[in-house]
Parts: structure tokens; C-alpha cells; sequence
């Protein structure tokens, strides 16, 4: 947004070229994996031509470019699959595109970690003498420094040490799916949801962003902060699911059913109809 000046124009050319990087970058992988010009023309092609991807990079979201550290964490993955270098740079590239791609939507946060993990699997047997060695240090630590660096940010600024104060607001959208069902404590909260809730459904189909339009109103009347909200609705949330598991899967299921299927054209016509709304 910065590079781009602001200008959602702007912006959406630089998430259009994100995309053919990504494209390029799938190219590259299925090279390293198959040696198949052909394949890896038709794996870069698919992803340049997946509607859900080329809408994305339309809208002012953080999807393309996460998706872009994603694919490049796995091209330097790739390449040290392939042994085709294992240089201290792919190690370096490898660890520094898994933390971006958390610090863009930290639910990839655990990319490092899982990552650093993988490349120990690589050597077949565990000895402590690898620990020693230095690049296995760029596989972990760029997330770590930047994830806790940042909170620290947050922690001094707001008083909420953790990467991003949306967590609780984002968990909502599935614990949203049974609110009536909330923990006595939270009824105030749930109360407010659920006036939301029955406003929302109708419009977009589901009960998702709901949070958003309620939220000033559940401050207001809570006296809550935002990072204080986000701590409750993440509480209120992880109970909810430990309490009812089976609704939780059902409503992360129909989430994968609307993102995959044609459901997000939908979301996608509702975004367009919201911003055209607002002009």
C-alpha cells in the first residue's frame, strides 16, 4: 500500500504482477520436482488461471501476497529437495519468506517452525552436533525474531503482546455459527452479535464479517478496547469449540465449501455491491 502510494489502482497492478511471480514461481517448483516442461507449464498456467486467485488480486486483501511468500518459501524448499544447491542463501530465502508469510496473516506463522522441522527430517537421523550448524539458525529465526518483536511493539503501545489483535475478531466467524450458544459470561457480547447476526445472514448468506458491524456497539456498551475484545472473543471462542467440536467442524467445513465452490463468487459480488455502496 505504501510502495503503491495509496492508490488502489496502483496497488492492484503491483497484485497482478505478485500474481504472475506466483505463477513463475509454481513453474519453477514443478521443474525442480519433475524435470517436465510440460507439467510445470500447466501447474503455472492453472494458478494464473483460477478465478478465486485473479479476483483476489482485485481486491485490497492480503491473500496475493501471502501467497507470493508462500510460494517462494517453497521454491527454496524446493531446491534443497532437489539438492541442487545448498547454499547458505536457500536456507536464508527459505526462513525469511515463512516469517513474511506469517506476518502478512499470522495464521502461517507456524511455516517456520514446521519448515525448520522438515529440513531436520532431511539428514534421516537426529544428532545434536546439527543444531551447531548456523543455517538452520535462517530456517527458525526470522520468524521468531519478527513474531516477537512485534508483539513486543504491540505490548508496548496497546498493552497486547501477540502479533495481531484481530485473532479473537477472525475466530468469531466460526464460534459466530452457534453464538446463542455462548458461555453465560459473554452473553452481553453474544447478545449484540446476534442482533448483528440476524441483519447479516440475509445479505451475505452467512453469519461471516458479522463481528466488524458489531463491534462498535459491543465496545460502547463493554467498555472493551479492541485488543481487550479480541482477548474475549478469543476465549469466548476456544471454549465454544472445545464445548461443541462437531459445530465448530461444521462450520470450518461449509467455510472450505463457500471459499472453493461458488460461494465466494458470491462474497465477491457482495464485496462489489458494499464498495460501490460507499462511493
Amino acid at each position: 500500500l505504501l510502495i503503491g502510494g495509496m492508490d488502489w489502482d496502483v496497488v492492484r497492478w503491483i497484485q497482478a504482477l505478485l500474481g504472475i511471480g506466483i505463477a513463475s514461481i509454481l513453474f519453477a517448483i514443478t521443474w525442480h520436482r519433475t524435470r517436465s516442461a510440460a507439467a510445470s507449464f500447466v501447474v503455472g498456467l492453472l494458478s494464473s488461471l483460477a478465478l478465486s486467485e485473479l479476483l483476489f488480486e482485485q481486491i485490497i486483501y492480503s491473500e496475493t501476497l501471502c501467497t507470493f511468500w508462500i510460494a517462494l518459501s517453497l521454491l527454496a524448499f524446493a531446491r534443497m529437495k532437489a539438492n541442487e544447491s545448498d547454499s547458505i542463501w536457500d536456507y536464508a530465502l527459505l526462513g525469511t519468506s515463512a516469517a513474511l508469510a506469517g506476518m502478512t496473516r499470522p495464521m502461517f506463522l507456524f511455516l517456520g517452525p514446521l519448515y525448520f522441522c522438515f529440513v531436520m527430517a532431511r539428514a534421516r537421523r537426529l544428532e545434536l552436533r546439527m543444531l551447531r550448524d548456523a543455517r538452520l539458525a535462517l530456517v527458525l529465526a526470522p520468524t521468531l525474531l519478527l513474531a516477537i518483536g512485534w508483539s513486543a511493539v504491540n505490548k508496548h503501545t496497546i498493552n497486547y503482546f501477540g502479533v495481531t489483535t484481530t485473532t479473537g475478531f477472525n475466530l468469531s466467524n466460526h464460534s459466530g455459527a452457534f453464538m446463542e450458544l455462548a458461555p453465560a459470561q459473554y452473553s452481553k457480547i453474544a447478545d449484540i452479535y446476534l442482533r448483528y447476526r440476524a441483519w447479516q445472514i440475509p445479505r451475505m448468506g452467512s453469519q461471516t464479517m458479522t463481528i466488524w458491524y458489531a463491534e462498535n456497539e459491543i465496545k460502547r456498551k463493554t467498555g472493551l478496547s479492541t485488543a481487550e475484545l479480541s482477548k474475549q472473543l478469543t476465549r469466548m471462542s476456544l471454549e465454544m469449540f472445545a464445548e461443541h467440536p462437531i459445530l465448530y467442524l461444521e462450520s470450518v467445513a461449509r467455510s472450505w465449501v463457500r471459499f472453493w465452490g461458488f460461494g465466494f463468487y458470491h462474497f465477491i459480488g457482495f464485496f462489489k455491491d458494499l464498495t460501490s455502496s460507499m462511493v
